[in-house]
């Protein structure tokens, strides 16, 4: 069995909040338009 993929969301769920409170909310928006283009 491979858990590396299980092992790496659960690391980018973990840092998720961490780069949310340094983001500003433009950042944010700025990024979802660029995920929705």
């Amino acid at each position: 069995m491979n858990n590396e993929p299980e092992m790496d969301v659960n690391n980018l769920i973990e840092k998720i909040p961490d780069e949310i409170e340094n983001l500003s909310i433009d950042d944010v928006v700025e990024r979802l338009t660029d995920v929705m283009k």
